[in-house]
């Protein structure tokens, strides 16, 4: 049944594939992608592009957690908790774009807390 929790991994998923270019879990058969979401992520965002931080990583194993109480409560906390992680470009001369916004640590931007 679709809810809040199946938002938030089909957000991740999509937020992954503009990312990386590809897909967080890529198999042929669907018990081969149901082994692989229950095992976690085999590759992540980091060792795709150096140009991302190792805290993004966590960010989406989170989103992506096979377990849906493991994820992300709302969306805005996983559009917060990857902004952050992005803002931590281990390469600030590689900085990554998210949308036009240019994410270096000199062009920080400040996003509206939620109540």
């Amino acid at each position: 049944m679709p809810n809040y929790a199946s938002d938030i991994y089909s957000l991740g998923v999509v937020a992954f594939q503009m990312l990386t270019g590809r897909m967080p879990f890529d198999f042929a058969s669907a018990d081969q992608l149901l082994k692989a979401q229950k095992e976690g992520m085999s590759i992540v965002p980091s060792k795709l592009r150096n140009d991302i931080s190792p805290s993004v990583d966590n960010v989406f194993e989170k989103a992506l957690s096979y377990n849906a109480a493991d994820r992300y409560p709302k969306a805005r906390d996983f559009g917060d908790a990857l902004f952050n992680a992005l803002n931590l470009s281990p390469n600030p001369e590689k900085a990554v774009e998210v949308e036009g916004i240019g994410l270096k640590e000199d062009k920080k931007i400040s996003l509206p807390s939620s109540s």
